[in-house]
């Protein structure tokens, strides 16, 4: 990761991450300095200071604006996790990933499918998972983006399959887009979904 100022001159370049493989999918800018999103496959090597759950894990991360690492958290479960999307609300971190874990780690909920969406709401001065939920069918689930509403609630947009596991609605084909909205604390509050009855790509929704 590099800084640069408005004239495109490197201020400090740096590298995060461990003996293995990390990709950083969110960047959050904070008044203070940066949240990083990232998903990691590395133990403890590297700049990387927490141990692995599984195959893969949530790696979240807070730089200052000099690029140092302030503080550093893994979630995860005993299979792999991987990184969606997350931001700050309300002073708490919201974090959404794709899931193949069953209860283990610090993943504490169980998955209905093969892969499932997992968001979990941590205390921005410990780290520590506050509450988490998954969401799924016994199909695959995927592409998830994560934002706020006027009332504060969270929004997840994604592409899901089915209709059993805590998913209420049924879908129209393979791969449907579903909206979930949710409270601060994970409930869920409506899910709607969309779709054609043809058999399509898969739909899934970026933020621009």
């Amino acid at each position: 990761m590099n800084c640069t100022d408005l004239s495109y001159n490197i201020l400090w370049d740096t590298i995060y991450g461990g003996a293995q493989f990390e990709q950083v999918f969110s960047v959050e800018k904070l008044d203070d300095g940066f949240s990083l999103f990232a998903t990691s496959s590395s133990g403890i090597s590297g700049n990387k200071t927490t141990a692995s759950y599984g195959e893969s894990d949530v790696w979240y991360f807070k730089i200052n604006f000099d690029g140092e690492i302030l503080g550093q958290y893994s979630y995860g479960g005993s299979l792999s996790e991987a990184v969606w999307d997350g931001f700050t609300l309300d002073d708490n971190i919201y974090i959404v990933s794709r899931s193949t874990s069953d209860i283990s780690g610090n993943k504490t909920v169980s998955n209905f499918g093969v892969n499932d969406y997992w968001i979990v709401k941590i205390n921005t001065l410990t780290g520590q998972i506050e509450s988490q939920k998954g969401f799924g069918a016994t199909n695959n689930e995927e592409g998830v983006r994560m934002i706020s509403n006027l009332m504060g609630n969270i929004i997840l947009v994604e592409s899901a399959t089915g209709n059993d596991g805590n998913k209420l609605e049924a879908g129209f084909n393979s791969y449907d887009l579903c909206l979930l909205e949710l409270d601060q604390n994970l409930n869920l509050l409506n899910e709607r979904v969309f779709g054609g009855g043809r058999y399509r790509k898969r739909e899934y929704s970026y933020r621009t």
